[in-house]
């Protein structure tokens, strides 16, 4: 079935403006806000800021509704929406015996819900030629929305983008400035997707994809600067008129460059630290599991345990911030080795159906170090255009110029 996409894009747009209430007040009020906003903003102000929040929400749960009583007669999709609900009652029946409660469920499905819907919107759908334009146009009015909000907060600020302070994170239209961060890396993604495809993009190209690295800067997000640089120049590198040995040589200078340059210098500038000092909270994440009981480990705690959203509903104390880790404490080891299995088939299948090897090699290269340093499928922003992609390469579609 040909679809026009017209649903990715309004999800998309939803999940791109999700503080732009916040920012109104905080605009208004002459108030400085770095990388998340106080409960007198978001909870003093009306409800209005809080319904553009919520409003990916309700989207998602009534195009979930749409999806599975339209589009769910055939065998593939019954047996992806018989996953679903075999994970949602086994985590239910996994939270109940752990003492975690239903809320925490909620903060589960609500975690994985944007991921699936996307990807049962894709997949058994061939997206009409235009969508890829229509949907870049798109991504390049968020990047633009997004730098004008970061903009205006340097106004605020006095002495404009003030890198080096580690705590002197942008937020862009966001909540969050780990947000932005993700969503220059989603845009970037894609970005250079529909450019592999099209021979006219290239000013269109760089001007977006440097603009986004700037985004991810702002935000303070060391990994998706780092990404995004070797996303970018891969890229590059698989437009490149070299040969197959050429781009073999290549990889080491990239390498190279983002050791030697992006990485020394992103220290000094964004100033939050060295890497791996910082990184040490994750490693602390994976040693917490041992704290679980035996069989815990091994079956999980139920659905919603250590995710974001279970804990911004307090229905949940466990912090994780590696998405295996999570899955661990969900699902335990059979989980998450389910998970990985499916994972490589995925990416396996992936790689032998896409003409652009290199991009594919660096795109599941940063989607396994997402994994194991942050919570990917709650990454909206980012996840969005990460699958859409994902499913395209599965498919090995020509998505045209």
């Amino acid at each position: 079935m040909k679809k026009t996409g017209n649903a990715l894009k309004i999800l998309y747009i939803l999940v791109t403006l999700t503080g732009i209430g916040y920012f109104v007040i905080a605009y208004k009020t002459g108030t400085l806000v770095l990388w998340g906003y106080s409960e007198d903003i978001t909870l003093n102000n009306g409800v209005f800021p809080r319904i553009i929040n919520y409003a990916k929400d309700i989207y998602i749960v009534l195009l979930a509704t749409y999806l599975l009583f339209t589009e769910n007669k055939n065998y593939t999709m019954q047996k992806d929406w018989f996953y679903l609900f075999f994970a949602i009652f086994l985590g239910i029946v996994l939270a109940i015996v752990s003492g975690n409660g239903l809320l925490c469920v909620v903060g589960g499905i609500r975690a994985y819900l944007f991921s699936f819907v996307v990807y049962c919107y894709c997949w058994k759908n061939e997206l009409v030629e235009n969508f890829w334009t229509k949907f870049l146009r798109t991504v390049e009015i968020m990047i633009l929305l997004q730098l004008v909000g970061v903009v205006i907060q340097a106004g605020l600020a006095g002495g404009g983008i003030q890198l080096g302070s580690g705590a002197y994170r942008m937020m862009g239209l966001f909540t969050n400035a780990g947000t932005l961060g993700y969503f220059s890396l989603g845009a970037v993604v894609y970005l250079c997707y529909v450019f592999l495809n099209n021979e006219t993009l290239k000013i269109e190209f760089w001007l977006f994809s440097l603009i986004s690295i700037f985004l991810a800067l702002a935000s303070g997000s060391r990994g998706c600067v780092i990404y995004a640089v070797i996303i970018i120049l891969v890229t590059v590198m698989e437009k490149s008129r070299l040969n197959q040995i050429g781009k073999i040589l290549a990889i080491p200078l990239i390498a190279i460059v983002v050791l030697a340059v992006v990485i020394s210098n992103l220290t000094t500038y964004v100033g939050r630290g060295n890497l791996m000092e910082s990184g040490t909270g994750r490693f602390k994440a994976w040693s917490d599991l041992f704290e679980l009981k035996f069989w815990q480990i091994i079956f999980g705690t139920g659905l919603g345990a250590g995710t974001n959203s279970a804990r911004s509903l307090g229905a949940s104390s466990i912090e994780m911030d590696s998405s295996f880790t999570v899955f661990i404490v969900q699902y335990g080891i059979l989980g998450v080795t389910l998970f990985i299995t499916q994972m490589i088939k995925v990416f396996q299948t992936v790689y032998r159906n896409s003409r652009y090897k290199w991009y594919v090699l660096a795109l599941i290269g940063v989607t396994v170090l997402i994994l194991f340093s942050g919570s990917l499928f709650e990454q909206y922003t980012f996840v969005i255009p990460l699958i859409i992609v994902f499913c395209s390469l599965y498919k090995g579609e020509e998505i045209g110029n």
